[in-house]
């Protein structure tokens, strides 16, 4: 008597494998290489998505110098942050999102523009929070939004960390939580 055949296996295995092929590349698209915007001549305002430190910030800090905006909004910004406390020859403001998540970002960005009157306005985060900060602010906001890219340092783990979140978050922005 000879081995079972087991044939049947064969296509829902080729299934499975095409699958988890396709979803590598669409993480890799909207995560790890999104599309982000050329970076504007000019704006009314240039926000940075969980400001305060790191490489968002100095990416918004050398576009102010170019003096791409008047106004910078760091949000979640410490006032006692060199961001918030020092002095600048420009306007900054550093309120916090309520909540204190992206979606809570867009909405504060919102309630923003539409105080100020803003048309374009520079939206600053890191590359792998790009997609899913884009989807949830253009819900949001009216006018010309540019979604800027930083470049953080991010180990091998911290990778996964972040695939993974921003994958689940934008399953749940896509499928869930669909308002602003």
């Amino acid at each position: 008597m000879g081995r079972p055949k087991l044939v049947w296996l064969k296509w829902p295995l080729r299934l499975v494998l095409i699958g988890a092929g396709l979803l590598v590349v669409a993480t890799a698209g909207l995560v790890v290489w999104p599309s982000v915007s050329p970076i504007p001549g000019a704006a009314d305002a240039i926000f940075v998505l969980s400001g305060g430190t790191g490489d968002r910030l100095a990416l918004a800090a050398r576009l102010m110098n170019e003096r791409r905006a008047p106004v910078l909004v760091v949000s979640d910004g410490n006032p006692r942050t060199k961001a918030c406390a020092a002095r600048h020859p420009y306007v900054v403001i550093c309120p916090k999102p309520h909540p204190a998540n992206t979606r809570g970002e867009a909405e504060m960005i919102s309630r923003l523009v539409k105080q100020h009157g803003w048309r374009r306005i520079i939206v600053v985060t890191s590359r792998y929070h790009v997609t899913r900060a884009r989807l949830l602010i253009n819900r949001c906001v009216p006018g010309q939004v540019s979604m800027v890219a930083s470049n953080p340092r991010v180990s091998r783990w911290g990778w996964v960390g972040h695939i993974a979140h921003e994958s689940l978050g934008l399953g749940w922005a896509v499928t869930i939580d669909r308002g602003c």
